[in-house]
């Protein structure tokens, strides 16, 4: 099997295996166990498929890319965020509540990179191209964000750009993507 064949199989065996820890700590009403099984899978992703090559690196270059990518994602949140609140009678407060903040800004962060933008869009991208790869997943990380999934869709859009454009690594990504979890996170607050 191919390395990218692998990453495929590496995918939907840490969904499955994600999903069904939910199910069983959702309907024994244990909390906190999903965090703890994605940081669990994230190690074991993070060990069995790591990323060698150095991509875009740790330099100044990586800084203004990753700062100018967050700064522009928080920028694009603020204006969907005023318009969101002024134009909507409900919104849904409730995720803020449930999940714990660590999740939100590390844990979370780190899985759904290394499942999706490192897994998943690479296992993908030579059977359908970068462009069709980016799609799919965009689409797929929007669905699995239903509360703001035009928001999760731009953001994956720009992730996987990075990605490519840049050879941004999975912790790359986890900086930007920890970086606007704050800061929404932030607004939610003192909004």
């Amino acid at each position: 099997m191919s390395e990218k064949g692998y990453y495929f199989v590496g995918f939907f065996v840490s969904m499955f295996i994600y999903m069904a820890i939910a199910a069983i700590s959702k309907h024994a009403g244990i909390p906190g166990v999903e965090t703890l099984a994605q940081l669990l899978i994230t190690l074991a992703l993070v060990r069995i498929f790591p990323e060698s090559d150095p991509g875009l690196g740790w330099g100044h270059r990586a800084l203004r890319v990753l700062s100018l990518t967050s700064l522009g994602l928080c920028a694009v949140w603020t204006f969907g965020f005023w318009i969101w609140t002024t134009h909507s009678s409900s919104f849904d407060w409730q995720w803020m509540v449930i999940l714990p903040v660590l999740g939100i800004l590390v844990v979370t962060p780190w899985f759904e990179e290394k499942l999706v933008r490192h897994l998943l869009l690479h296992s993908i991208d030579g059977l359908l191209g970068r462009l069709v790869s980016t799609l799919v997943v965009s689409v797929l990380f929007a669905y699995a964000h239903k509360g703001v999934m035009i928001w999760a869709f731009i953001v994956s859009i720009t992730l996987c750009w990075l990605r490519y454009t840049f050879k941004a690594k999975t912790a790359h990504c986890v900086i930007v993507h920890g970086t606007i979890n704050a800061y929404v996170m932030l607004l939610y607050m003192i909004w």
